[in-house]
């Protein structure tokens, strides 16, 4: 995660002249948590608000076992399709797409399962915590986890879907990053 982020805040910061926020979604939103602590780090303006989508609170332990360790291709996209569902069933059905696909894959649930939380005073930027509804892990509860994170303002938001309800939410999505970033 320390290289990610790092080279992230690198590749950002002639961008940031301009406020700016950061949306991540599930492994995305702990990759945005921990950019936006690099750019405090690094002295570099921070973002107006983080939106954390799909996704436990840093400081929350995933008690799940770990998919990244799953040595089969085919083993780990249908692992990944069981917990969070959103794969395609083209690529469940196509052995080429799934070893096209499960490398990166599995890189990303590496840098996100073996990534350890490090307690840290929390950001001066808003939070928004997003989720679906049919999401059993991320579910209102686990949303307010988030809030200890800012010490500005903080909310959260349940959209009708399961864990990618980003697909089927977007419109309303969209409305509400743009109604918290006006105010």
């Amino acid at each position: 995660m320390t290289p990610l982020v790092e080279a992230l805040a690198s590749a950002m910061q002639p961008l940031l002249d301009r406020p700016y926020a950061l949306l991540g979604h599930s492994m995305g939103a702990s990759v945005a948590y921990e950019l936006a602590h690099e750019l405090r780090t690094q002295g570099i303006r921070m973002p107006r608000h983080l939106f954390a989508s799909a996704a436990l609170a840093p400081d929350v332990k995933d008690e799940d076992e770990p998919l990244h360790l799953i040595k089969r291709d085919d083993a780990l996209i249908t692992a990944v399709a069981r917990r969070f569902g959103g794969v395609p069933q083209a690529v469940l059905e196509n052995e080429e797409l799934r070893s096209v696909i499960a490398p990166a894959l599995r890189a990303d649930l590496t840098i996100h399962e073996s990534h350890e939380y490090t307690p840290r005073k929390p950001l001066d930027t808003d939070i928004t915590a997003y989720g679906g509804s049919l999401d059993a892990k991320v579910n209102a509860a686990a949303l307010e986890r988030w809030r200890p994170h800012t010490t500005r303002a903080f909310a959260w938001h349940l959209f009708q879907g399961n864990h990618f309800f980003l697909q089927s939410a977007r419109d309303a999505i969209l409305s509400d990053v743009i109604t918290r970033l006006r105010d």
